[in-house]
């Protein structure tokens, strides 16, 4: 057997035996030894408990965005889903660093298996040879540059012994898994040097996927943490919650929630807690606690609002969860020197399935959904009175207008027409809706309403618009196996920005995923920021709206999806957005809406 064959047969096992089962991969020549194994592997344990899934894409950028939204499911799911991304040498590397980049913010298992050509053609000018391609990605939280195999399988020609390598290669697939897994998750590269011959011989024989029982390895088998064997992240943990607990109990203090992205996580202790003690909650749309009873609807209008400046400067405490970035009106509060802040850990309640029942946030009782008052003999919390004050002047503040988007909280789609409308129908369907950056997820958080059924995630780690319809089917692949409906709220500029991801080779599984296009012709979410003052107006359209005459739906359908267009002030939109929805059919939605323009 050919040095590189065997290398990369011993390094799929170990992958395969550290529990990975979804390899996304790029076509490539230096990554054949890869691919081949990859693929005798998935052959091998097709009638599986637990079959070995590859999913094969064009363009490598689009492969990592995948992947990161294979891992996001894995998350959703309830456990960690290391998820491996295979490219060929030189630029094909370098097109995954926007999801690294976003996986290491967001904390999500990927293992970049990333193929080089020889150490010895570094610094040469050889084709196809990055110099520091094992350095190429700083963002991984670990990586390892696994030399070239030469010579044959029993070191004849006297060079390293090829079978010795092979198992280094082995043990840095396991740590590397490991390593990912590992609190603080995050990406890790295993940059694999291979040499001619690429193609495994014609008499290499079956191959072995590994000596383990398949159907025996628990996805995801790795707890944050489980790896400090001084239990100190656990009596950390202990003792944030000990502290957030004495707050949200001290009929004193006036604490206020603060829900950011939660990356996925479930937060269910906080959601407990929220319940229990009746603490106002603001939360963003991809957090778990968007849906608590306790959440004040259109939250950062509600509390950059002149008329609760009161209200406002009573706030003793934040509690903050995941990672608050979309509103000037809670950055402004968290700098607030009068309020002292607590800072959950992004995984303090480790993983916990939490797509179940109607894909509730944890904690919430069905009996609960009805209304968003508790009967306060049966519960009075800990501060009823404190949070019925938010609420009350909650339903009494009107939002400042914004372009494009209603300016007050709804709290039906009855009460509201055009793309509200649209957006609403889409909170109210169970199942996982991932929204895009920018202006798609601030709508959401002005639209927002406690127990709306759907669980919104977002790509909040760096909050890029790149990778989003790839990053949504690697999710709608991830939850395939449970039945979980996913849709994709998606702006026209986002969805130009990922174009690749609607692209599906032949062979390849599509993936069950609904797409909504915002199309108002360019960047709006410009029009709110300073950009659009008058004295650079005329700057504005060019260089900002970007306005590019494009139909999303005609291109969509170039590019095989199915797809249609409704103009977002026809009287028959609301009646468009129920029937496609209903039909749950996978395909896109193109709401056209009035032009962005200084």
């Amino acid at each position: 057997m050919n040095p590189s064959t065997l290398c990369a047969r011993t390094l799929v096992q170990s992958l395969l035996s550290a529990g990975v089962r979804d390899v996304v991969l790029s076509p490539g020549s230096r990554s054949a030894p890869l691919v081949y194994a990859f693929a005798d592997a998935r052959d091998a344990l097709t009638s599986s408990a637990r079959p070995l899934r590859l999913h094969v894409r064009i363009d490598e950028r689009d492969a990592a965005f995948t992947a990161l939204g294979l891992a996001k499911a894995g998350r959703l799911r309830g456990h960690h889903r290391p998820v491996a991304v295979v490219t060929t040498s030189g630029s094909a590397v370098g097109n995954l660093h926007p999801a690294v980049m976003e996986a290491a913010h967001q904390h999500l298992p990927l293992v970049l298996v990333t193929a080089d050509r020889p150490a010895r053609l570094r610094g040469t000018g050889a084709n196809q040879t990055l110099d520091a391609q094992h350095a190429a990605l700083p963002e991984v939280v670990a990586a390892w540059d696994l030399p070239v195999p030469a010579g044959t399988p029993d070191g004849q020609d006297g060079t390293a012994d090829v079978a010795a390598v092979a198992r280094d290669w082995a043990t840095a697939a396991e740590a590397a898994v490991t390593r990912a897994c590992t609190s603080p998750l995050g990406p890790v590269q295993l940059n694999a040097q291979f040499d001619a011959p690429l193609v495994p011989d014609a008499d290499a024989g079956a191959f072995d996927p590994g000596a383990f029982d398949p159907g025996a390895i628990a996805p995801g088998a790795f707890d944050p943490g489980a790896a400090e064997a001084d239990d100190t992240r656990t009596d950390s943990r202990a003792r944030v919650w000990g502290r957030i607990r004495a707050v949200l109990d001290d009929p004193d203090a006036r604490p206020v929630i603060v829900a950011g992205d939660d990356l996925g996580f479930s937060t269910q202790t906080l959601c407990a807690l929220v319940k229990e003690t009746a603490t106002p909650v603001f939360a963003e749309p991809s957090s778990a606690l968007a849906s608590s009873p306790r959440t004040i609807p259109a939250h950062a209008q509600v509390l950059g609002a002149e008329a609760v400046a009161d209200l406002r400067a009573q706030i003793t405490h934040v509690v903050v969860t995941g990672r608050p970035t979309l509103s000037r009106p809670i950055a402004r509060l968290l700098d607030r020197p009068d309020v002292q802040r607590i800072d959950v850990p992004y995984d303090a309640d480790g993983l916990i399935d939490h797509l179940t029942g109607p894909m509730a946030a944890p904690g919430v009782r069905d009996d609960e959904r009805a209304g968003r008052h508790f009967d306060s003999s049966a519960r009075p919390g800990v501060r009823a009175g404190w949070w019925d004050e938010w609420d009350e002047v909650g339903r009494r503040v009107e939002a400042p207008s914004a372009p494009t988007i209603q300016s007050s909280p709804v709290s039906s789609a009855a009460d509201v027409t055009g793309v509200d409308a649209a957006v609403l129908a889409l909170l109210d369907e169970p199942g996982v809706l991932v929204a895009a950056s920018s202006n798609t997820v601030r709508l959401l958080a002005r639209l927002q309403r406690p127990h709306h059924p759907a669980r919104v995630v977002a790509s909040r780690g760096l909050a890029g618009i790149d990778g989003l319809v790839a990053t949504a089917s690697g999710v709608a692949l991830g939850l395939v196996e449970d039945s979980v409906p996913v849709r994709l709220l998606i702006g026209d500029l986002a969805a130009l920005h990922d174009l690749g991801g609607l692209v599906v080779p032949a062979h390849e599984e599509r993936p069950h995923l609904q797409i909504v296009v915002l199309n108002d012709d360019g960047g709006a979410i410009f029009a709110g920021l300073e950009h659009s003052q008058a004295h650079v107006a005329a700057r504005f359209d060019r260089f900002f709206a970007t306005p590019h005459g494009l139909d999303l739906a005609q291109t969509a359908r170039a590019l095989g999806v199915e797809a249609q267009s409704v103009d977002a002030d026809d009287p028959a939109m609301r009646a468009a957005v129920t029937e496609f929805l209903a039909d749950a059919r996978p395909g896109l939605l193109q709401l056209r809406m009035p032009p962005v323009r200084g």
